[in-house]
């Protein structure tokens, strides 16, 4: 069965789905070895860094949560990237992200 949605929904659902996979994100002093003093990460209940903002706007993301969002609602790498940014940006309004990466470290 085809089902058609708007791309407004769409989206408010993808960002449902980001708010609930990741949870409740605690923000600590970034572990990025250049990280500078409004540098921070995010992390889950298990001290496991889920997003890594560095000075100019660059967003790392877990790999595993930016693989997900891909593979299960059948986005390409920069459509992936657009909807992490937009969600961070709803989130954290003064921090603007110039580019989303997926992270191998973490």
């Amino acid at each position: 069965m085809d089902y058609i949605i708007s791309e407004d929904r769409f989206v408010s659902l993808i960002d449902k789905y980001i708010t609930l996979a990741v949870g409740e994100l605690i923000k600590t002093k970034s572990s990025h070895q250049h990280g500078e003093k409004e540098d921070f990460d995010l992390i889950d209940k298990n001290d496991n860094i889920i997003f890594q903002y560095l000075r100019g706007g660059h967003l790392g993301v877990s790999r595993n949560l930016f693989l997900t969002i891909s593979e299960l609602f059948g986005r390409n790498i920069p459509e992936t990237e657009g909807l992490i940014q937009r969600w961070f940006e709803k989130k954290y309004p003064n921090k603007p992200v110039k580019d989303v990466y997926y992270s191998m470290w973490f």
